[in-house]
């Protein structure tokens, strides 16, 4: 299984037992409470969340795809909608529907890091706390 596709199924199970949690929780008579759940996902693009399957990467010169046309075949459509609803159907079918999804540029939605660094600590610092946190340069070990 290509690495991206991998990458896809694990995010879509992360997704499901989410969205199972908080659909549980939320039907619990003695719990009037509300939930949120923040999922992040590292090294999944946010073109291909969007968009769907990128043609330019289902290659075999560049993406190391062996079968192109047969993945083109399940997660092809000829519109973006179309495209990111197969290779993300939960995402698409459950998710925006009762939730908020953030992030599609091509919409005029931005959401990015302030810290100036590009790698996953630092960002996921940043996100749950709000504010950057200068002792956080990357992702080595830091002792506290």
């Amino acid at each position: 299984m290509p690495p991206r596709l991998r990458a896809s199924v694990a995010f879509l199970v992360v997704l499901a037992v989410a969205a199972f949690a908080a659909h549980a929780s939320a039907t619990r008579e003695d719990s009037p409470r509300r939930n949120v759940i923040l999922v992040m996902i590292d090294g999944l693009r946010w073109q291909e969340i969007f968009r769907g399957a990128n043609d330019d990467l289902l290659t075999k010169e560049r993406g190391l795809v062996e079968k192109p046309e047969a993945v083109l075949a399940i997660f092809g459509g000829a519109t973006r909608e179309e495209r990111r609803a197969r290779l993300m159907p939960f995402l698409w079918s459950t998710v925006v529907r009762e939730g908020t999804l953030w992030g599609n540029r091509d919409d005029g939605s931005k959401v990015e890091v302030t810290n100036g660094r590009f790698v996953s600590y630092p960002g996921y610092s940043e996100t749950i706390c709000g504010f950057v946190d200068p002792a956080i340069e990357g992702n080595a070990k830091v002792v506290n």
